[in-house]
């Protein structure tokens, strides 16, 4: 009995430590994500979005801050705003809150229009006063988009910043799920 809790101690002491780590992304995957047309790394779900679902928000926000720096040239300004925005939502579901703010700026619209159906910039804003627990700036723009127009019979994004709002005290990756599949 004895030699055989030495040979299985023995074993398992000479053996390897093998520990897989879904979030290691490696440097081939990492050159195919950053070589995608927008399209296909922002868009669809072979993209970053594969890695997102794998609960790899860092991993994969470094590789978004990448492919910007790679493509800012050649993307059009409302392609680097969701691709600025996807980056802070990764960081933000991670709890790097600082970081989600300075690419949550990076998505707001300079050139948002007056009239538009869709109140982007409010919803960036009322997104940053969630990461700075800033509720009355939270409420403030809540406010503004339910006072916004109404684009395909809702008021875009107001059900997202409700749900910040009902799950202030929350991380953002608790309060955003609640009833939004992650990340959009």
């Amino acid at each position: 009995m004895a030699i055989r809790i030495f040979i299985i101690a023995l074993f398992i002491l000479a053996s390897p430590v093998y520990s897989f780590n879904s979030c290691n992304i490696l440097p081939i995957e990492e050159e195919k994500l950053l070589s995608m047309s927008y399209d296909h790394f922002d868009q669809s779900e072979n993209g970053w979005r594969t890695y997102a679902k794998l609960g790899c928000y860092h991993e994969i926000g470094v590789i978004i801050d990448e492919y910007l720096e790679q493509h800012k040239m050649t993307l059009a300004d409302w392609q680097v705003i969701s691709v600025a925005w996807h980056a802070g939502q990764m960081y933000a579901f991670n709890n790097e809150y600082q970081i989600a703010i300075r690419r949550f700026d990076h998505s707001l619209n300079s050139h948002e229009p007056k009239d538009s159906p869709i109140l982007w910039n409010d919803y960036v804003y009322a997104t940053i006063a969630f990461l700075d627990k800033d509720f009355p700036k939270l409420k403030l723009y809540r406010d503004k988009i339910a006072r916004g127009p109404i684009f395909d019979g809702k008021k875009i994004n107001l059900d997202i910043i409700d749900n910040l709002i009902r799950n202030f005290w929350q991380p953002y990756s608790v309060a955003y799920q609640i009833s939004n599949p992650p990340p959009t």
